[in-house]
Formats: structure tokens, C-alpha cells, sequence
């Protein structure tokens, strides 16, 4: 009996432990006060939606954006954002849809919380045409999922693939984006691969 009661409280002990070691690994935080992990989107006609991801007490999501060719004339859009946990820790994302966009005009923007410090660097993008049968070029790519470590593979398949002089209009990613999707680090390095902030400038 006593044998019995001390593995029973083995077992105990060991939950305990587990519980805790899980809570600790909860509380970690990921992404900092800079915005990071820039994905621009398209919301509808002459709508573009940005989302980014900071650190959890960043509360702030705004964007402000002008045309290239009047970089004085900036309009500020105030977006939401909310708290995410992930296996890794916890962070907070943000969105912003930007509305009344003149077609095929060539947009900077940069996003932030709005004060003075916290702000990505600017980017740039061109807004959708005018009519629906204008042509547009597409990129599309699939399975960009790789065993961890080797995601380095897609993030240099985008960057030879945005280098060609040819301008495409959309980036379409059919499935299969990471192995394994409740996995925070694969998105860490999906994230990471990609350079020269190329989600933020190709609507996906």
C-alpha cells in the first residue's frame, strides 16, 4: 500500500511539474515593440488590408500611407489589433483595411502603434486595377512547407521569383504553407526566410 501511494504521488508530482513548466512557457512573449511579419492583402475593390504582429503590450495599429509621387499628402488609418497564444508564447496582431485606393497607383505606407518610435520601415505597393477584365499577372506558388531548418528554400524561391523585371500583381499560396500549423516555430522561420519585406509589397 505504501509502495502504491508513493507512485501515485510520483504521478502527482510529475503533472504538477508538467503544468507548470507549460504555464512558464505560456507566459514567454514573441515579436518586439517594431512591427513584424508584414502581410499585405487585398479586401475588395479598391480595398488592401495589412496585418502585422508586435509584442503583446503593443496596443496600437495604425497605418499611414501616400502616394509615392506626393509623399506629403499621409493618411492615417486606425486599425485593431488582439492578443494570440501560441506553443511559443504569446504576441498581438494587428489589422488595417485601407479603403478608397486609386487604381494602379503605386502607395509607401508604413505601420506602427502610433507614437513616435514604434513604426516598420516604409514599403510600397500598387493598388489593383480599374476594371475587373484589366490583365493582371500572377504568382502563384505551392507547398512551401519544409522540414524545420530548410525553409530557407522558399524564402529564396520568392526572392528569384519577385527579381524578374516582370511585374506581377498578386501572390497566390495554394496550401500546405508549413508542416505542421499549431507549430509556432515553423512560422518563425516561414516568417524569416522571406526577405526584403516581400509580403508587404505583393498583395497575398
Amino acid at each position: 500500500m505504501q509502495r502504491t501511494c508513493w507512485g501515485y504521488l510520483r504521478i502527482l508530482l510529475g503533472l504538477m511539474l508538467a503544468i507548470m513548466l507549460s504555464i512558464e512557457a505560456g507566459a514567454a512573449e514573441l515579436g518586439t515593440e517594431q512591427p513584424e511579419h508584414i502581410v499585405l492583402g487585398l479586401a475588395g475593390d479598391a480595398q488592401h488590408a495589412l496585418t502585422w504582429r508586435t509584442a503583446p503590450n503593443v496596443l496600437g495599429s495604425v497605418v499611414e500611407l501616400w502616394p509615392s509621387d506626393a509623399p506629403d499628402t499621409v493618411q492615417r488609418v486606425v486599425g485593431e489589433s488582439e492578443a494570440w497564444s501560441t506553443n511559443l508564447g504569446d504576441m498581438r496582431i494587428h489589422r488595417a483595411q485601407i479603403d478608397g485606393l486609386q487604381p494602379n497607383v503605386t502607395y509607401g505606407y508604413r505601420v506602427g502603434d502610433g507614437s513616435q518610435e514604434r513604426w516598420s520601415s516604409s514599403n510600397q505597393f500598387t493598388a489593383a486595377p480599374a476594371k475587373r477584365n484589366d490583365s493582371v499577372s500572377v504568382l502563384v506558388l505551392s507547398d512551401t512547407q519544409c522540414h524545420p531548418g530548410r525553409y530557407r528554400v522558399w524564402g529564396e524561391t520568392l526572392y528569384w521569383a519577385l527579381a524578374d523585371e516582370h511585374q506581377d500583381d498578386l501572390l497566390v499560396l495554394t496550401g500546405d504553407i508549413v508542416d505542421y500549423g499549431g507549430d509556432q516555430e515553423e512560422w518563425e522561420q516561414w516568417f524569416g526566410a522571406v526577405k526584403n519585406d516581400a509580403l508587404g509589397r505583393l498583395p497575398v
